[in-house]
């Protein structure tokens, strides 16, 4: 879990903090009469002081939702092997769940730090289908289709296949084959490439233009970050 690329780009972004965070001369706060949460909300570009909490709890999120997600894989493999069906209901909610409130975090940290096409974003990946699955199987069993007409869905649970094959039916007994793991690479993809955006404008925030050496060593970890996409 450690080497997942969404992983690396959380704990980078935390260090990048931790580094604005050590070069607040708290001495100097004392003296202007500052506290540190007007300060890093300065160095942040933040519009109130309480975006810290939500930035930190937002990293929490990202980081246990991505423990989640990466344990799914484990149970999926003890799943397929013992044909419980039981605990193919426990891993799919669980883990549809988990990519949800992930995903609600990076949206919150594109508001934060003031990332373009914030709606733009969140469209595009409301129409991933593993988005759309949570939707319909987590959230929304009684939904409204394109049309206007009120559906239901319901998991055919005789479906799951050993290669994560279900299907899905709805009130008019059409059915929709999906495969989560197959579905996150999908979503994967796009949330790294919404992290990428993010450590990027952090790094401007945090050092501007002083290229100094450690602005170079985030750097090459970034260069070497980008180029490693597990």
């Amino acid at each position: 879990m450690e080497n997942s690329i969404v992983r690396k780009c959380e704990t980078t972004i935390r260090d990048l903090i931790n580094h604005t965070v050590s070069n607040i001369d708290k001495d100097k706060l004392h003296k202007e009469n500052r506290t540190f949460l007007s300060k890093i909300t300065e160095r942040l570009h933040f519009e109130k002081q309480t975006d810290w909490s939500v930035l930190t709890s937002c990293l929490d999120v990202i980081g246990d939702s991505e423990l989640a997600i990466f344990e799914y894989h484990n149970l999926f493999e003890l799943d397929r092997t013992t044909n419980r069906i039981n605990a193919n209901y426990l891993s799919l909610y669980g883990v549809l769940s988990a990519v949800y409130i992930q995903y609600t975090s990076i949206l919150k940290l594109i508001d934060l730090f003031k990332i373009k096409n914030l709606k733009e974003i969140k469209k595009n990946i409301d129409k991933l289908d593993i988005i759309k699955l949570r939707h319909k199987v987590a959230a929304h069993p009684f939904d409204t289709s394109e049309n206007g007409n009120k559906e239901s869905y319901k998991i055919d649970r005789n479906s799951f296949q050993a290669n994560g094959n279900f299907r899905l039916l709805n009130s008019n007994n059409d059915f929709f084959t999906f495969n989560v793991l197959n579905s996150y690479i999908f979503y994967k993809k796009e949330i790294i490439k919404i992290l990428y955006d993010i450590i990027d404008k952090l790094m401007f925030y945090v050092f501007g233009n002083n290229k100094s050496e450690i602005y170079n060593k985030f750097h090459n970890r970034i260069v070497t970050l980008k180029a490693n996409i597990n």
